[in-house]
Parts: C-alpha cells; structure tokens; sequence
C-alpha cells in the first residue's frame, strides 16, 4: 500500500520535499511512505503522525 501511494504522489509531484500527515494507521503507512521516499534519495520535509506514536523500530519492506 505504501509503495502504491508513494508511486501515486510522485505522478503529482515527481520531486521532493513531500510533506506527509497521517491519522492512526495512516501514521504508520505515512513512516512506511518516508522511509521509501528516502531509499530513494528523495526529499522528506514536515511528517506527522496524530493518534499514534512512532513505530519503535523501522519498517521492514517485504517483497
């Protein structure tokens, strides 16, 4: 799902910085979402997360 949503903004906005907010679950996939888009070199300005504290430990991709 992340890396769908990372795809999708990009054919919007090819370039960075891309400022990221998520809600509770969306908090999650918004981390998952920085993590690829700085995997690949791209600019990550603000990202929050509401209802959710940070993932203790990094995202393992899969697949």
């Amino acid at each position: 799902m992340a890396r769908d949503y990372v795809e999708q903004i990009r054919t919007v906005q090819p370039d960075g910085p891309y400022h990221l907010l998520g809600w509770s679950f969306g908090g999650l996939l918004a981390q998952h979402m920085v993590v690829l888009l700085q995997r690949q070199s791209h600019k990550v300005g603000d990202r929050g997360h509401s209802g959710q504290p940070p993932a203790a430990q990094p995202l393992r991709q899969h697949g």
